[in-house]
């Protein structure tokens, strides 16, 4: 194989991976701002007062019109806990007992970010992943009630 040749695929590869992030990336925004859409709308139900308060109706609701994509999870904390989670069969890394959930059930503000994992008990190989992730706190009365 010719040096230019090597040199091609590099570079559409990289090309490639470039393409994909921007893609994740633009998903986890468009999951954010369809959450928000809906904590910020009227509920019919309650003569169009703001839904934003009950924050364990509005994951019911936002994670069953959401169908997340392979290897996609939507987790929903409240309380510093999951309450709710697009899987049943979480991985370990978003088991409510990992390091990972329990720093985002923490957070006080969004976040985006990548997170990488090396651990062989959590990825049952020695090959690293890399975890792209968004996390949104939802406050009510000035207090976070809950991280999506």
């Amino acid at each position: 194989m010719s040096l230019s040749s090597m040199v091609s695929i590099l570079a559409v590869q990289q090309i490639l991976l470039a393409c994909l992030e921007e893609r994740v990336h633009q998903s986890i925004q468009q999951e954010i701002q369809e959450f928000q859409q809906l904590r910020h709308s009227r509920d019919p139900n309650t003569g169009g007062q703001p839904s934003g308060d009950d924050i364990e109706a509005i994951f019911d609701v936002f994670l069953s019109r959401n169908i997340p994509e392979d290897g996609e999870y939507l987790l929903a904390i409240a309380d510093g806990t999951i309450y709710r989670a697009s899987s049943l069969a979480l991985p370990i890394p978003f088991q409510a007992d990992s390091p990972l959930v329990q720093r985002w059930a923490q957070t006080t503000r969004s976040q985006m970010g990548t997170e990488t994992l090396f651990e062989e008990r959590t990825l049952r190989s020695s090959d690293p992943i890399q975890i792209r992730y968004g996390v949104e706190p939802v406050f009510a009365r000035g207090d976070v009630v809950g991280v999506w």
